[in-house]
């Protein structure tokens, strides 16, 4: 019974395994996704986001009433930590310390508009899941998460380091799977059983090396403490 609820139990964690972005992948891929919806008002003019990713190169592109256009490159492995805005004559915009929610300046300014457009454009209208890079999801999210550690976390990525778990990290319910595992599995090794043989005692092994019994299970006998008796030369 213990057995089949281990296997139960890892299965179930293979699963959230599966399912989940690989990190490594993401930010090795290169893509180019395109989202589009009818934006307000009346849904006459299209909402358009692109992205396109070449390894650690992040270009995205948001158009809006054909005359609202914006151009944001991030290039996740390069410091210092920085966004270039524009065609042509590229804006830099370097971090300078934490975004707090404030107007921190330029660059807090079009981190956040870079976020809202991602999000609102383009994780809410994208078709198909976010666990796998073969959707439009998928690489909107892949891009969205390498934006996040990059632009709020300050973690500059490295070419060919291992990176699993950076971006999404364990999900709770992952991580109570992981608890139950480990007490489902035995601490102690089985002994095993041979006829004519009797099992030990483990209360015995347990037991302090201070034991009054010695090695061939003999009680060592404790003189009794002498008292010098009173008599002739004794003060």
């Amino acid at each position: 019974m213990p057995s089949f609820k281990f296997s139960i139990l890892f299965l179930i964690l293979f699963g959230f395994q599966t399912l989940a972005l690989e990190d490594n992948k993401c930010l090795q891929s290169q893509f180019e996704v395109e989202v589009i919806h009818k934006g307000q008002p009346l849904g006459l003019l299209p909402v358009v986001l692109r992205i396109k990713k070449k390894g650690c190169l992040i270009d995205i592109y948001h158009e809006h009433f054909k005359f609202l256009k914006n151009n944001w490159s991030i290039d996740v492995c390069r410091e210092p930590v920085h966004i270039k805005k524009g065609v042509g004559a590229v804006q830099v915009l370097k971090k300078t310390g934490a975004c707090n929610g404030k107007s921190d300046g330029a660059f807090c300014s079009d981190r956040t508009a870079l976020f809202q457009k991602i999000q609102d454009d383009g994780l809410i209208f994208a078709e198909g899941q976010k666990e796998t890079l073969d959707t439009d999801h998928g690489k909107t999210y892949c891009a969205y998460l390498l934006a996040k550690k990059y632009l709020d976390d300050s973690l500059v990525f490295n070419r060919g380091e291992d990176y699993s778990g950076v971006l999404q990290g364990s999900s709770p319910m992952k991580k109570e799977v992981e608890v139950e595992i480990k007490k489902e599995m035995p601490t102690t090794a089985p002994r095993p059983i041979v006829e004519g043989v009797a099992t030990p005692d483990l209360s015995e092994e347990s037991s302090s090396d201070t034991s009054e019994e010695n090695s061939q299970g003999e009680v060592p006998q404790v003189e009794p403490s002498k008292t010098p008796e009173a008599g002739v030369g004794s003060f």
